[in-house]
């Protein structure tokens, strides 16, 4: 199998470091502070040849000070509005055994529906929003708006797993980059709806909702709060594993449903990972 990779619209190279189990996909270092996308290419190379993305590992640089808060909303929780209003599309069913929930996260059951035009709506303060609920074969597409208005149109995922198995925290959306607050420096409010496409099974079992705030360290020379300098050694690192069997499943494919793509393609995919360096 190989791999290429794409950094900010630019091709680099990377090498690896391969043990028995698992190996270093690629490392980048010495990025500028800002926002970086980087998109990982795999080419099979066999018919049972495997590429597994397990996580990846940000190094901050010039960093002095920092404070991140992750919220954690319950599906259960009165905050999200589940529609059409007025009537009954969601219920609620047991967890999948091997659920793992986050902390603060602890009823028994998720919520679902297979009812087309089903909806889930949130309103939230934060810099990211993250979005889970099971996955498997009948779990099929879905849109999501964040922060619409009428020169926007949603985007369209889906979320069916191709062999028989649940994926129990899959990660369904990710949004990263928003704004904290507004122009007059009021907390930004932001607004997520979440449609089913068709009647077939969506799920949802938590949100998160992340919150950050980090101030450079002056003495590098480029000071501030935010992130703006350019001086920032920041690095990224991204692990997984390149082997005939599937190690991570779960990790798998929760990676690729919430960037939008399926692991249904089986040959050739790309991986696409945004983060945001303030």
């Amino acid at each position: 199998m190989s791999a290429t990779y794409t950094l900010d619209g630019n091709a680099v190279t990377s090498g690896t470091t391969a043990d028995s189990t698992s190996q270093e996909l690629a490392k980048f270092e010495n990025l500028p502070l800002g926002q970086h996308t980087l998109i990982l290419t795999t080419k099979i190379g066999g018919a049972q040849s495997t590429l597994t993305f397990d996580y990846a590992t940000v190094v901050l640089g010039n960093v002095k000070d920092g404070t991140l808060k992750k919220q954690y909303i319950d599906a259960i929780d009165n905050s999200i509005v589940y529609g059409p209003a007025g009537t009954h599309h969601w219920s609620d069913y047991q967890l999948y055994a091997g659920t793992i929930l986050p902390e603060g996260v602890n009823n028994e059951t998720f919520r679902a529906t297979r009812n087309k035009g089903a909806t889930l709506y949130y309103k939230f303060q934060g810099s990211a929003f993250a979005y889970y609920g099971p996955c498997y074969t009948d779990t099929w597409a879905y849109t999501v708006s964040l922060d619409a208005n009428a020169n926007t149109q949603p985007v369209e995922y889906n979320a069916s797993v191709p062999w028989q198995q649940v994926i129990e925290g899959c990660l369904r959306y990710f949004a990263s980059g928003l704004s904290a607050k507004n122009a007059d420096g009021t907390p930004a409010d932001h607004e997520v709806l979440v449609t089913n496409s068709q009647d077939h099974w969506m799920t949802a079992n938590w949100l998160e909702v992340w919150s950050y705030e980090l101030t450079e360290d002056s003495s590098s020379g480029s000071g501030g709060t935010g992130g703006s300098g350019s001086s920032a050694a920041s690095m990224m690192n991204i692990l997984g594993f390149s082997q005939r069997a599937m190690l991570s499943d779960r990790t798998f494919a929760s990676s690729l449903v919430g960037s939008g793509i399926f692991p249904s393609m089986v040959l050739f995919w790309s991986f696409i990972i945004r983060l945001l360096f303030v």
